[in-house]
């Protein structure tokens, strides 16, 4: 089935990769708020694709209007129960006291689904919050929403906000996070193949990495996805540049001229600065 909200694990996934895959050969890559950023960035992305997938999944049941099928319960990826209450306009995904999903990872806890219509509605507002929500032991809080700003003509557009987000680690180290974010679907909006879209990620984020210590990020160059890639076996962005900025240092990732390969370009100024380009396994 198509998901509404592609993958940006990717992007998440190659960031820390990138900040660390290399940290033992070239320490000047290594960042404490690029790391956390990109363990914030794939939390609350992994919100999003299981959102996406119960919204697609139910999109026939999410009555919009003052018609109402009342509340029903249903099973989620053999992990979860989902309960739609069409007269409230919720949804709330409840993982028990921890049960391990499809995707490898073990989850308890709630998530919360607020909406006001379907994803591609132009206008519509879908609100995400956690109830003592865990992933693999670290807990997520924190308030997303994605409001569908398309207009007439328009590829289908979301902008996608984060606040008092939230990840503490086992260890009990604190991350706190804040994001904005402007997604375009360029491509394959409403189809049901999953290796046709195209689209283009622009936004900034900031917040106080586990160390205490406070941080930007900025994606400067628009970052592009085509999930085609994703058949070469490639699930990072094609091309753009998102720069992470702390304690008076940059580091930057730039993410190729467009072809579906593993390459990045790191470029830091930090320690003396330097550049460095390796693929990302």
């Amino acid at each position: 089935m198509k998901k509404i909200i592609f993958p940006l694990l990717a992007f998440l996934f190659v960031g820390s990769m990138a900040f660390v895959g290399c940290r033992k050969k070239q320490e000047p890559l290594f960042d404490q708020s690029a790391v956390d950023n990109a363990q914030a960035d794939a939390q609350f992305n992994d919100l999003d694709n299981i959102v996406s997938d119960v919204m697609i999944e139910n999109s026939n049941n999410l009555r919009t209007t003052d018609e109402s099928i009342g509340e029903r319960t249903l099973r989620f990826r053999n992990c979860g129960t989902v309960t739609i209450n069409t007269t409230m306009k919720t949804i709330v995904i409840d993982f028990g006291n921890g049960s391990t999903c499809n995707d490898g990872r073990t989850r308890r806890g709630k998530i919360i689904i607020n909406y006001t219509g379907r994803y591609l509605t132009p206008s519509s507002v879908i609100t995400t919050t956690t109830d003592n929500y865990y992933v693999n032991d670290v807990k997520v809080e924190g308030v997303k929403v994605v409001t569908n700003v398309t207009q007439p003509g328009q590829n289908p557009t979301h902008t996608v906000s984060v606040r008092n987000g939230k990840l503490t680690f086992p260890d009990g180290s604190v991350f706190t996070w804040q994001t904005d974010r402007r997604r375009v679907w360029q491509q394959g909006a409403g189809d049901l193949n999953p290796f046709n879209d195209v689209i283009q990620i622009t936004g900034t984020a900031s917040g106080t990495n586990r160390r205490g210590v406070n941080f930007t990020a900025e994606i400067t160059t628009p970052l592009i996805v085509k999930t085609e890639c994703w058949l070469q076996g490639t699930r990072k962005p094609i091309s753009g540049v998102y720069v992470v900025t702390s304690e008076n240092c940059q580091k930057s990732v730039d993410f190729g001229n467009g072809i579906c390969d593993r390459n990045v370009t790191v470029t830091t100024t930090c320690n003396g600065g330097g550049s460095f380009t390796f693929p990302l396994n």
